[in-house]
């Protein structure tokens, strides 16, 4: 399982360089008008999954485990963030955003709507080349369920996948790469979430926490291991 989670860390890596943070730059002459939506329902979010100070600075390995899966869904998000929240620098045209990060390279964010969903896309352009797809996704209007598809920038091949469904404040978050996947499930009203990573098609382990007593269980199916925790013990 280490293995393979080294493997969904790599991958967060090349996600976050190929959409590292731009502002500035650009200059058409005549922008059109914007359209009124734009962004997706979470873009302002700073992070999609919720962990309390002291599951974040607890010594407990489940409470420490649990919180490093949850920060790969927060990690992709962060690192596309940029390009939910739409430059004020950008130029506008055609269903697009265009702008430039003052290195040479250029951003292109795409947005269009029918009539029950939000469809939007990202491109990036480094100096002298063409624009390469990074992400595509879509979201249904009334905020109940989306995804987006990652591609590598340089193939062209779709590499993973982040979906969500919302129910009520309940929000499920699937991180999906070739057979193996991440599921995290978080309610707003509670503090308690869940998690299961699926390995080659095969359950490995899951865990769920509750942010205002700082405690949880884990299951390790691999190891036929399974527990209560809490952040105050060094151990189960």
């Amino acid at each position: 399982m280490k293995n393979r989670m080294r493997y969904f860390f790599l991958l967060l890596i090349l996600v976050s360089v190929s959409l590292t943070s731009c502002n500035n730059d650009d200059d058409n002459d005549d922008p059109q008008p914007e359209p009124e939506r734009a962004e997706v329902s979470f873009a302002d979010q700073e992070e999609l999954v919720t962990f309390s100070e002291g599951m974040r600075s607890s010594s407990n390995p489940y409470a420490i485990q649990t919180v490093i899966y949850g920060s790969l869904i927060n990690g992709i998000y962060q690192s596309n963030k940029a390009y939910m929240n739409i430059s004020e620098d950008a130029e506008f045209d055609q269903g697009c955003w265009s702008w430039g990060d003052g290195q040479g390279n250029a951003v292109r964010y795409c947005f269009t709507e029918t009539a029950t969903d939000y469809n939007f896309s990202a491109e990036i352009r480094f100096s002298g080349g063409a624009f390469q797809k990074v992400y595509e996704g879509t979201e249904k209007k009334d905020g109940s369920s989306g995804n987006i598809d990652y591609y590598d920038f340089e193939t062209g091949s779709l590499v993973a996948n982040l979906s969500w469904q919302v129910a009520g404040a309940e929000v499920t978050w699937t991180w999906s790469v070739d057979n193996d996947k991440l599921e995290i499930k978080y309610n707003e009203s509670t503090q308690m979430g869940s998690l299961e990573y699926i390995e080659n098609g095969v359950l490995t382990y899951g865990s769920t926490w509750n942010n205002q007593t700082c405690s949880g269980t884990y299951n390790d199916y691999e190891a036929g291991d399974a527990g209560t925790w809490n952040c105050s013990s060094t151990t189960n």
